[in-house]
């Protein structure tokens, strides 16, 4: 069963446009170039602190319709067998995101995995599954999607 969240306060103008953009740069990842993943994405996902990976929870949604890049399909196929398994829900997002980029991307930055958030962001990004994270806030933690706390880091906010 999939939720959607709605952001925890209203996006400003830049950030849709920048949320537009990042969702454009995963879309067009080709099968000519099966390790891409837009560097801007992993750039902004490693900028996600210890608490925010801790508290990643990923939930599967609809399939992909075959007009996805192969990549983010192999990735939420990917997460689509684990959730089937019932593996899923004892994964850490830290887990997921290294067991993605160790199989479909770089072996550079494995600790980190930036590259492996880079593809959870993407797959979030294209609606395949649910990312969400605990991002900070005034008054504690606030829950949202990986995609717009990319976003949020990215802006610089």
């Amino acid at each position: 069963m999939s939720a959607i969240y709605s952001p925890a306060r209203p996006d400003t103008a830049a950030a849709r446009a920048k949320l537009d953009e990042l969702h454009m740069l995963g879309l067009h990842a080709t099968d000519a170039e099966p390790w891409f993943v837009p560097g801007r994405l992993v750039e902004a996902v490693r900028g996600l602190g210890t608490i925010e990976r801790a508290t990643a929870r990923i939930e599967v949604g609809r399939h992909g319709d075959g007009s996805m890049p192969v990549l983010i399909q192999s990735a939420a196929l990917r997460l689509a067998i684990w959730d089937a398994r019932a593996q899923l829900a004892g994964m850490s997002g830290t887990d997921v995101a290294r067991s993605l980029q160790f199989t479909l991307g770089p072996k550079r930055d494995a600790r980190r995995a930036s590259w492996g958030w880079g593809l959870l962001a993407a797959v979030d990004a294209m609606g395949l599954a649910t990312v969400t994270v605990d991002a900070p806030s005034e008054h504690g933690y606030r829950r949202l999607r990986l995609i717009e706390r990319a976003v949020e880091i990215a802006n610089g906010v």
